[in-house]
């Protein structure tokens, strides 16, 4: 349930820059999501597509890119790459880790038509 906030997140990011760009309409948008967060794509897509009506998110897309989950363990010094939500450093056994790469989330881009866009391409038809 906990991806219906991350979607809402999403969504009042992309349409507060949407509305700063003066966009008419949002097509599509990119975010990237690291393996650590436990955020599955499936229902973020379920969600996005419940909470976009009526705005104008309403019909668009929403595409991942996954950031692989790497680790620094606290005891060893070694980093380690892992998808795994245990954290166990493979060279001492360690759970004292730090994250290093993967627990991001973030919006990456947002495709957007604009008002002054569609107007201008109305004039030189």
């Amino acid at each position: 349930m906990h991806e219906l906030s991350v979607a809402q997140s999403i969504l009042d990011i992309t349409v507060a820059k949407a509305r700063a760009e003066g966009a008419t309409r949002i097509q599509s948008i990119r975010v990237t999501i690291g393996a650590l967060t436990t955020y599955m794509d499936e229902s973020l897509r379920f969600y996005w597509d419940s909470i976009t009506e009526g705005t104008p998110a309403e019909g668009s897309t929403i595409e991942f890119t996954r950031v692989e989950g790497r680790l620094l363990c606290l005891c060893c010094s070694t980093e380690f790459a892992t998808n795994d939500p245990e954290f166990q450093c493979p060279k001492c056994g360690s759970m004292w880790t730090r994250p290093l790469a993967g627990d991001e989330c973030f919006v990456d881009s947002i495709d957007i038509d604009r008002a002054e866009i569609e107007q201008e391409e109305a004039v030189c038809r």
